[in-house]
């Protein structure tokens, strides 16, 4: 028979459930580990440590849930995308339970010994409760409705079927572990399984220890019962000597445990397929097996307030391994930026929620891989939309695929074609204001911009002399006030007092790189600024992107509109210059792409 549950009380911030059984108990949500972020083997150490100071009148029960999901992402960018799109959402629960009941609960005082014995039974699951977050275990009390959910309310149209209960709407099945595996199972061996299971499951391992006078006798009385005349049984008594010594001398518990994996379909044909295909997927963990005629007793002992069924058992070092608290994937709910995090699906159809800007990185860089036609693109796509949800935020793309022209004009931002042949409008000196006074900050900046335009091959540096000479003439021409600023300015102004200035004159006037840095004709320059003012107005609500908010005086320069209006995006299609192949002219074009960004944080801090 199913537990029954007669209530359900609040008792220091926990739930405590008590079922007709007399069994009493309470639950907990429980972080499990992402291997991906965290040491799995620490995560083992403190598992290892709930186990070794289980009380033996305790079971614990660790519940971990896999389900399809649609919706119910409406905080973040794109939620719109996930109302069509199913996602796999995983939940792990810990239940601790007690029995109160025992061969003479018939001949207590009514009410009076049953009240006391419950008492101290929660107390016990209390501090067991405590000691999982003593060990380090980041664990939330279920809420009242969650833990009225771990039973089932009414099960009066359930059958009991050979292979699957039957509750009139669905089938369920139960699958069981009958022996681990010979082979090295490892913490992330269940977690890689999981990642290719395609079904809704639902895991439920449930476990009690026992007590070291209970574990030594044990093993005593089967270490006496093994027969050493062949190899085999030689091996199997050397092995119950280790562990009758590792319990013995260190302290090592044994537990017994048993592992269940509870599926849900509409059908009884369906489930059995699906049964026959998890068990294949299961092989590298034990032997599995599907239940038939004990299915209906195996589904019931999986409840809270079940006892023990068919247990196994196990050390405490090697039972972490048969514990679904290890995934590959996000663990805990995303606290970070929501209005500017992109969620993606990882392969198991789980979500992540990035937000490239959380502080809590330990940096700020991020690699997107993948071969073509991939979606790396696409990717980073959704990545700087999702980004510019936040007005705070305002973004520079660099390309050499081009492939972003599209998104750029989308979410109205600027766009640089660099060419050898046609002005880009790519120029770091528009970014001094006119009340530019020649700062260190914009004079290094400028300076290491400079100097990549004018060393020789191999070259890494300048020599500290050339770099002086750059140095006095950027702090001479900053010195005077400047309606508009140019590269070209910068070269006739400071004449031969530049250094290499023959290197300096492919990038000026007649040069062969004149068009590099060289700023768009006027009209086109005020047509785009006009267009991109009315694209902001009528289109950003729609596309998603938002200003940043930037704010300066008026300017007379068309082109230094191009860098101090609000404009959320700016990309530097380097696609051409790539298809050439010229070093020189794709490393200077990156050498002002950085003068950009540096000048435009002082800028717009």
């Amino acid at each position: 028979m199913l537990p029954n549950l007669e209530k359900v009380e609040a008792n220091n911030g926990y739930y405590i459930f008590s079922t007709s059984d007399q069994v009493v108990g309470l639950g907990v949500h429980l972080t499990a580990c992402d291997v991906e972020a965290a040491d799995e083997e620490v995560y083992v150490e403190k598992l290892s440590g709930v186990f070794r100071q289980l009380n033996p009148s305790l079971r614990l029960r660790l519940m971990s849930k896999s389900q399809t999901k649609r919706g119910e992402l409406s905080v973040f960018p794109r939620s719109e995308a996930f109302e069509r799109l199913d996602y796999r959402e995983q939940s792990l629960i810990c239940v601790i339970e007690k029995s109160t009941a025992s061969a003479f609960s018939g001949l207590l005082i009514p009410g009076l010994k049953l009240k006391r014995k419950e008492e101290n039974a929660v107390d016990l699951l209390l501090d067991a409760a405590r000691s999982l977050r003593d060990l380090g275990f980041k664990t939330t009390p279920l809420s009242e409705a969650e833990t009225l959910k771990l039973f089932v309310d009414d099960n009066s149209d359930w059958t009991a079927d050979i292979g699957s209960v039957e509750t009139g709407s669905k089938s369920i099945g139960v699958i069981r572990l009958v022996k681990p595996s010979s082979r090295q199972v490892t913490p992330t061996t269940l977690s890689n399984i999981l990642k290719e299971i395609g079904h809704d499951i639902e895991i439920r391992v449930c476990l009690e220890r026992l007590s070291n006078s209970s574990a030594e006798l044990f093993l005593q009385r089967r270490l006496k019962q093994v027969s050493r005349e062949s190899k085999v049984g030689e091996m199997q008594g050397e092995s119950l000597e280790d562990t009758l010594v590792s319990t013995s001398l260190s302290g090592e518990s044994l537990l017994n445990y048993e592992f269940l994996i509870v599926m849900e379909k509409h059908d009884k044909g369906s489930l059995r397929k699906a049964l026959a295909e998890v068990v294949s997927q299961l092989k590298p963990l034990g032997d599995f097996a599907i239940e038939t005629i004990g299915c209906a007793p195996s589904l019931i002992c999986s409840y809270p307030g079940s006892r023990l069924h068919v247990p196994v058992l196990e050390q405490e070092k090697t039972l972490p391994c048969f514990i679904p608290a290890f995934r590959i994937g996000e663990v805990s709910s995303f606290k970070g930026e929501e209005k500017r995090a992109v969620t993606f699906q990882r392969e198991d159809q789980s979500l992540i929620h990035i937000d490239l800007l959380d502080p809590k990185h330990q940096n700020q860089n991020a690699v997107i891989i993948g071969t073509s036609g991939k979606g790396k693109s696409v990717a980073h796509g959704v990545l700087t939309h999702s980004l510019l949800h936040d007005e705070s935020v305002s973004v520079l793309k660099v390309d050499v695929g081009g492939s972003h022209s599209r998104e750029c004009a989308m979410l109205g931002g600027v766009e640089y074609k660099l060419r050898i042949d046609q002005p880009s409008g790519l120029n770091p000196f528009a970014l001094l204001s006119q009340s530019s006074d020649g700062s260190e900050f914009e004079r290094s900046v400028l300076g290491q911009f400079l100097e990549v335009l004018i060393l020789e091959e191999g070259e890494k540096r300048l020599s500290k002399t050339m770099r002086a000479e750059l140095d006095q003439a950027l702090e001479k021409y900053l010195s005077v006030k400047h309606k508009s600023s140019s590269l070209d300015q910068f070269v006739r102004s400071a004449g031969k007092s530049l250094p290499r200035k023959a290197l300096f004159d492919r990038w000026v006037g007649t040069g062969l790189y004149q068009n590099a840095f060289k700023d768009l004709p006027e009209a086109d320059d005020e047509d785009e600024v006009k267009m991109r003012g009315e694209m902001r107005r009528a289109g950003s609500s729609s596309s998603g992107a938002a200003s940043c908010g930037f704010s300066t005086e008026e300017e007379p320069a068309p082109t230094r509109e191009r860098y101090v209006t609000p404009t959320a995006l700016r990309y530097f299609n380097f696609s051409e210059v790539f298809q050439a192949s010229d070093p020189d002219f794709s490393t200077a074009a990156m050498a002002a792409v950085l003068a950009i960004f540096n000048l435009e944080l002082k800028l717009h801090p």
